[in-house]
């Protein structure tokens, strides 16, 4: 699937074959958004269907990568997989003391707060980060970042991810306001007092929090 001038989108079937299609299905029933109040039909675009071979204790599935050199060895992915989630609460054991002796339902939760952090690349800030708040629906909202930004890094000793995400964020601050999302390219930022902004003196009572929780050179940077 490619975006012309954006992105190109790569598929790759591990122990079997891709059968393109492309077809357009008009009105398809969403029934858990009927449950939910929302509009429950839509149109999806089928690109193609994957053809598995299912065998006893060897993996399968489909990659889908933005890179053209994308691995299809599956259970390299796993053992990647693996390493990143040791390397995640090594790194929240060292940088946070109260999680050096927790039980395994806290370590989950830690390593499930990664899925909300994703990379948010500026053309004058390649290292940028942000926080996916409700996708598909809409994704990094300035206001549920800000409150979920202690939570998912602070407490979990990803001090950098937290400094990078304020980084992205202050580039799109304009008296005194975040965006409602950040824009994509070529938009303009869209900004509404009541969630731009925190209650009154909000981001006074975070700053102590914050001065505790960060480690010395973070403290520096932020003043």
């Amino acid at each position: 699937m490619i975006d012309p001038g954006r992105f190109t989108l790569r598929f790759q079937a591990a122990g079997g074959a891709l059968q393109p299609e492309w077809d357009w299905i008009e009105n398809f029933d969403l029934p858990v958004e009927r449950e939910r109040g929302l509009p429950e039909r839509d149109a999806h675009l089928c690109v193609g269907q994957a053809l598995l071979t299912l065998r006893p204790g060897v993996w399968v599935g489909i990659i889908a990568s933005l890179r053209d050199d994308a691995n299809s060895n599956l259970d390299a992915a796993l053992q990647r997989f693996f390493t990143r989630e040791a390397v995640l609460l090594d790194q929240a054991h060292s940088q946070v003391a109260e999680l050096t002796h927790v039980p395994d339902w806290i370590d989950q939760l830690t390593l499930a707060t990664d899925s909300f952090l994703f990379a948010r690349p500026l053309p004058d800030w390649p290292a940028g980060a942000s926080v996916i708040a409700g996708y598909p629906w809409f994704g990094d909202w300035g206001r549920d970042t800000m409150i979920a930004l202690p939570g998912l890094t602070l407490a979990t000793g990803r001090f950098d991810s937290a400094r990078r995400i304020l980084l992205t964020f202050a580039r799109f601050m304009d008296q005194g306001m975040l965006p409602n999302v950040v824009p994509g390219a070529g938009e303009t930022p869209d900004y509404t007092p009541p969630c731009g902004t925190s209650r009154r003196g909000g981001p006074i009572w975070k700053r102590p929090t914050i001065k505790r929780r960060w480690p010395k050179s973070f403290q520096r940077w932020s003043g």
